[in-house]
């Protein structure tokens, strides 16, 4: 209550010497209950924002056996969700179930314990490979083609094609296809905001910093074997890291293989 009471002070203190008020925190007002239980199906599982469409190894806490703790978490987890649920912009994402963030981790953390091992790795798998078109291209631009057809976000949310979550990968690989034929040493001049989606720089480049390196005369291969180099520092800590933890083997002794009289 403490640390609640200090948090609600500074967020109050900031919108006063930002804002002069405390009660404005720069969204308008939407909030609501006459659309909570559709907005609690769609952070839920939406396949735009839903947290189990983006993260669906959270399933596997349905088979855990939970304690007092436990069964405290997935309570706050649930008190997020339902507050989200009552503000009327909480289809408002470029990508995935951002109101919903600080709650992930702890549910993850819960659903580790779960006895389908197996299930658990394949679902955690597919949870990675949603992610991996936001590493080299912008979400903003699945919502930009949807803008430019006239599809508003509240209706692109619950459908699959046209969701960031799923529509991301075939934009990705457009910007990739724009970003090989785009020269970004150009970028080095400064130039008013786009004023179309055609004319938009940040959607005809690789969204990974070394792609960036030719307006500073630097060859692109330098940044890629960086980056190379710092995936398999990352990889071998995490490989000591996991033998460090794993018990070690047991011994003749520890087995009870000596008799003593």
């Amino acid at each position: 209550m403490i640390g609640t009471g200090f948090g609600c002070l500074s967020f109050a203190f900031y919108d006063w010497i930002r804002f002069e008020n405390v009660f404005k925190s720069g969204q308008r007002n939407f909030w609501g209950v006459h659309e909570m239980a559709l907005g609690f199906a769609g952070l839920l599982c939406g396949p735009g924002v839903g947290i189990l469409i983006a993260s669906p190894l959270l399933l596997t806490i349905l088979s855990c056996k939970l304690d007092e703790k436990a069964r405290w978490i997935l309570g706050l987890a649930a008190s997020y969700l339902v507050l989200y649920s009552c503000w009327q912009r909480w289809w408002s994402s470029d990508w995935g179930p951002r109101f919903l963030m600080p709650i992930l981790p702890a549910l993850i953390a819960l659903s580790v314990f779960t006895k389908h091992r197996r299930l658990w790795l394949a679902l955690a798998c597919f949870s990675f490979a949603l992610q991996i078109p936001t590493a080299f291209a912008a979400p903003e631009r699945q919502f930009s083609i949807l803008r430019s057809e006239g599809i508003p976000p509240q209706v692109a949310v619950w459908s699959f094609s046209r969701s960031s979550t799923f529509g991301m990968w075939p934009s990705a690989m457009a910007q990739v296809q724009a970003a090989q034929s785009t020269d970004v040493r150009a970028f080095s001049q400064f130039r008013q905001s786009a004023s179309s989606f055609d004319d938009a720089r940040n959607f005809r480049i690789v969204t990974i910093w070394w792609w960036m390196l030719p307006p500073v005369h630097i060859p692109r291969i330098v940044g890629a074997v960086i980056s190379l180099i710092e995936l398999l520092v990352g990889l071998w800590i995490v490989a000591k890291l996991w033998q460090q933890a794993m018990p070690a083997p047991p011994t003749q002794r520890d087995t009870g293989s000596r008799s003593y009289s």
